[in-house]
This record gives C-alpha cells, structure tokens and sequence, in this order.
C-alpha cells in the first residue's frame, strides 16, 4: 500500500461534516462529539466562532495522523518532500453525504500505517464512516422498500 498526504479541502470537507452535525441537522450521521472534548448538547450553548475554534484544531489532528501514516511507511518521507506545506484551515459548506463518506475514506484509508489506526481520533473517524455509510444505505429506496426482517 502507498499513503500520501491528503489535500486540504479533504480535511476541510471532512471539518465542514462535523460542524454540520454539531447544529443538530439530522440527515447526517452524529459526530463523535467527545473527540473533542465535550458532550452532544454543549455545542448548542456555544456560538459559531466558537465552535470553529473547536473545529479547526480537529483539522491539524487529522493533518498530523496522516503525516505520521506517510512517515510509518516511507522511513525518508521528510527528506523526499512527501509531507507538504502545512494545513490550512478554510470553512466549507456541507459536502453531501456520499461526498463526506467518501472523504472520510481516503482520510482513513491514508492513515491507515503504523500506529496511527489505534489514535482515539482515527477510531472516531472509522466509527463516524461506518455510521455515514449507514445512513446512505438507510436512505436508498430499494432498503426502505426491503422487508424488515
């Protein structure tokens, strides 16, 4: 398997999700809210500068998980200029639901070396696809006319 470090807007996709999901908007699958410390309901108590400053340090946690899953693989990922300048933040609207899962799965899939599949925030991350991928099943028409059972 390579890895490489995923673009920008793929964090920012993936950031544009979680704050989506912290208003409560119910077509998307919920967050795993303690990954940032807190509970579900405190996010409605909080304005939105504050929540973007919540938000953003999520962004760099993503960013360092996948530069420490290019260098688990390629020992002279530093000296062969595989790590590039750093992330930058930058607010998005709300990708689709398939856009996200989709997202979330190249983040993952180029996390996926060394340690990095046992940090707290990449399980999060997994746990958050598998929920996504559920949601966009649940809301095919062929599962809703599916017999229960």
């Amino acid at each position: 398997m390579s890895a490489y470090i995923v673009e920008d807007k793929t964090i920012n996709r993936i950031l544009a999700g979680i704050e989506y999901t912290q208003w409560g908007h119910c077509d998307y699958a919920a967050f795993p809210y303690a990954v940032m410390g807190c509970k579900r309901n405190q996010f409605y108590a909080i304005d939105r500068d504050d929540l973007l400053s919540k938000i953003a340090p999520i962004g760099h946690a993503m960013r360092s998980l996948n530069e420490d899953a290019v260098r688990a693989r390629y020992d002279d990922a530093d000296e062969r200029g595989m790590i590039p300048a750093p992330y930058v933040y930058n607010s998005e609207k709300a990708p689709s639901l398939v856009q996200l899962y989709k997202s979330l799965h190249c983040l993952l899939y180029q996390c996926s070396e060394g340690d990095v599949p046992e940090h707290p925030l990449f399980q999060a991350l997994e746990t958050w696809t598998q929920s996504i991928a559920d949601k966009i099943v649940f809301n095919l028409p062929e599962f809703r006319a599916a017999e229960w059972g």
